[in-house]
């Protein structure tokens, strides 16, 4: 009996040592990485962190991994956070991780950004000092010109790695907005629960106006690309985005059986959405050979949408059109059109009716064009 109590002990005092001399590697590390951690040594960290990728199990994900890098960073002491910018950056064949590290140098707070390798196994290939991104959206992250802050949006979304998926970009955006200086929080609070065709996602963005903290839904169509659609009140004062029905008339140019109306060519004003709400402006974008040849439209209860463009590749068609209202006076045209690989110039013209739209109207055009071949 007390060969096995020593027996026990023995391997007690074993894992005990095992554990003693784990925590004495582990504080030799935390003490070598913080010692590099300044602006002019920072590089001298690489090795650190390769030794501590290597380390992990290679059933987890590029993905997983990355995140367990930045709780990792975390917890030096000389680190005060760590964030995943993005798991998948750009369009190239090796993606990238970003991971944003903050830390105190001469008593001055600095950012600086790990890049890494996506490849299997991870990799750090670099670092940079993190820099504010996209100051304009901040100009405009206001009541009145939160609107000009959805072309950033966008510019953000298509920069984005093909390889995430719609829901994978999401998460993307968010992390993007919460990085944003004037932003304090961003949430998804619905993921394509909007039933239009594509469907809609919102996400809570809660930002900082005048002391006040104001809250706005950011409208995304999960289109391919993704798509900002616009903002709305958080208290659901606006529906949110809806179909609304519509008549097109498929009018081109080489179509003789449209009462025999064809539309003015505007110069300067192609891919502009035109609001046609009476019989006088009808008649002001068309060419008819008698009055009796215009449409008979109840301009009561109706409007027109009509825009036209060129391309320099033929032939041209319309594959999809989407109407969609997102408040009271705000609505999204979605036009996706098709053209072929022949270099002669084509162009469309588009009309639509649809029910009628009050003055003073805004109408977004969302128009994009592919190239197919047959």
């Amino acid at each position: 009996m007390k060969i096995l109590n020593y027996k026990v002990l023995l391997i007690l005092a074993i894992i005990f040592a095992g554990c003693d001399k784990n925590k004495d590697k582990n504080g030799d590390v935390e003490e070598e990485f913080c010692s590099y951690l300044d602006v002019e040594n920072i590089d001298k960290t690489f090795p650190i962190v390769k030794e501590w990728l290597s380390a992990q199990s290679t059933d987890l994900s590029g993905e997983q991994i990355l995140e367990a890098l930045a709780e990792w960073l975390k917890t030096q002491p000389c680190v005060i956070d760590a964030v995943v910018v993005c798991s998948s950056c750009g369009e190239t064949a090796s993606p990238t991780g970003e991971i944003i590290i903050s830390f105190e140098d001469d008593g001055v707070i600095k950012d600086f950004i790990f890049e890494l390798s996506m490849v299997n196994p991870l990799e750090v290939t670099g670092y940079r000092e993190y820099e504010e991104p996209v100051e304009t959206f901040c100009m405009y992250l206001d009541v009145e010109n939160i609107d000009k802050t959805l072309p950033l949006v966008d510019e953000f979304l298509n920069g984005l790695s093909a390889d995430l998926d719609e829901e994978e970009k999401l998460e993307e955006l968010v992390a993007w907005l919460k990085l944003q200086h004037c932003v304090i929080d961003a949430e998804v609070v619905c993921l394509s629960c909007i039933q239009t065709n594509p469907p809609g996602s919102e996400i809570v963005l809660s930002f900082d106006e005048d002391g006040i903290t104001k809250e706005l839904i950011l409208d995304i169509s999960m289109n391919k690309p993704l798509i900002a659609v616009g903002y709305r009140k958080y208290d659901d004062e606006y529906p949110a985005p809806k179909d609304i029905p519509f008549i097109d008339y498929e009018y081109h140019r080489y179509d003789l059986n449209w009462k025999y109306c064809h539309f003015k060519w505007i110069v300067g004003e192609g891919e502009k959405i035109f609001i046609i709400n009476s019989h006088d402006e009808l008649e002001y974008y068309t060419n008819c050979s008698s009055n009796d040849d215009h449409l008979e439209i109840d301009f009561s209860n109706r409007s027109l949408l009509y825009f036209f463009g060129g391309t320099g590749q033929s032939p041209v068609w319309t594959d999809k059109i989407q109407f969609l209202q997102i408040s009271d006076k705000e609505y999204s045209l979605y036009v996706d059109i098709k053209c072929g690989i022949f270099h002669s110039g084509d162009f469309w013209h588009i009309l639509l009716e649809v029910p009628k739209l009050p003055q003073h109207v805004i109408v977004n055009l969302h128009l994009n064009i592919q190239a197919v071949s047959f």
